[in-house]
């Protein structure tokens, strides 16, 4: 059985997406993600199924991934090129938190000299 749709208003919809309506604006005008129906009033509205596909946006713009990259991705439907993307996205994430895991230990290590003073036992020792 088919159920009967149920149109969102674009804010309604932003609200949904915890996002704006000048976003939605946007990723309709650049052919990302498209309203599924305008109205007589020529307003737009969107299928609270199209939620899925904003989450997937979401995602991918979180990880920097290019609009134009995610436009492909779900347009093309290449299950794998959109592996090769995410398998990318992920591999920028790793080194980003890699590096903001070093940042913290230098942050952590300065804090602690300054707080305590150097410990003797982790100074290094020179001949």
């Amino acid at each position: 059985m088919e159920r009967k749709k149920e149109w969102l208003t674009s804010g309604a919809f932003a609200a949904l997406c915890g996002t704006t309506k000048e976003t939605l604006r946007h990723y309709k005008d650049v052919g990302l993600l498209l309203p599924a129906h305008q109205g007589d009033n020529h307003y737009f509205y969107y299928d609270v199924e199209q939620f899925y596909d904003f989450f997937a946006i979401s995602i991918f713009r979180q990880t920097g991934t290019p609009l134009e990259e995610i436009r492909r991705c779900l347009r093309g439907q290449d299950t794998a090129q959109t592996l090769e993307l995410l398998r990318k996205q992920r591999g920028r994430l790793e080194a980003e938190r890699q590096k903001l895991e070093h940042m913290d230990f230098v942050l952590s290590s300065a804090l602690r000299n300054l707080e305590f003073g150097p410990v003797p036992d982790l100074v290094p020792q020179t001949a």
